[in-house]
């Protein structure tokens, strides 16, 4: 009936209700007695997957970005993971029907998948979480072993840990190069001058056999940045303007 000629917007109008739904169960509180939330949440999550993923329809980022969801379930401990593993394991359940662009070797399905996989290693999992994702292998035609993996958890806890760290506390964060120069010591206005702070390697063989090129090299690259500039600070702008709409409207929601 969603998929039928009746209603051209009914499709979409079920979509946006099925998001906004899911987003509210995955900021609901998260308690070990709420099972009625997590029951919820996975059959919306194969709702979710049979409408779109099954009918070749991708889940857009902006809507729902399925890994971050899942490193943030991570960082944030076990009783998030309870909620959103199974959930998006659901999601994923449709990517194995004959067909689906999503199939594995999809590489933004294998991706969400090698995620999967490191929090299935971890050994502080809870079994029926490693068993969702193993029955999810098994629906997808796949072994564990062979599902590539980028450390993503690794990466998720560093970026903890530098969160995490003082003013004082050096040890946990990367040492960062000195600036050869400083924002205060370019003309933003104008921009001019930005030639002068420009490094180029004097050792290529291009710039051996014609020395004078340099200079032009250098008017070229303040140039471009002179004409580009403008419309990436107003891209730049309505981006933060947009997402913080966003957060603030999720916030109050």
């Amino acid at each position: 009936y969603v998929g039928g000629p009746r209603d051209a917007e009914l499709p979409s109008k079920v979509l946006a209700e099925t998001y906004r739904n899911i987003k509210v169960l995955l900021l609901a509180d998260k308690g070990d007695t709420n099972f009625s939330d997590r029951s919820l949440l996975k059959n919306l999550g194969h709702w979710l997957g049979m409408f779109t993923l099954a009918k070749n329809r991708p889940i857009l980022q902006k809507h729902l970005a399925v890994k971050n969801l899942l490193l943030e379930a991570y960082l944030r401990g076990q009783q998030d993971m309870l909620f959103v593993v199974p959930f998006v394991t659901k999601v994923l359940e449709s990517c194995g029907q004959k067909g689906c662009v999503f199939r594995p070797p999809n590489p933004w399905t294998m991706a969400i998948l090698g995620v999967l996989v490191e929090i299935h290693g971890l050994p502080s999992i809870k079994l029926n979480l490693k068993f969702e994702i193993e029955v999810l292998c098994k629906n997808l035609s796949l072994e564990l072993k062979d599902i590539l993996t980028k450390s993503a958890l690794a990466s998720a806890d560093k970026l903890r840990v530098m969160q995490l760290a003082g003013p004082g506390d050096t040890a946990a964060l990367t040492v960062v190069q000195k600036p050869s120069f400083y924002y205060s010591d370019i003309n933003v206005t104008t921009l001019a001058g930005l030639k002068d702070r420009l490094k180029i390697n004097a050792d290529l063989p291009l710039f051996q056999n014609h020395p004078g090129l340099m200079s032009y090299v250098r008017q070229s690259v303040e140039r471009t940045v002179q004409e580009f500039i403008h419309p990436v600070v107003e891209r730049s702008v309505k981006i933060a303007a947009t997402t913080a709409e966003h957060i603030i409207k999720k916030d109050f929601a």
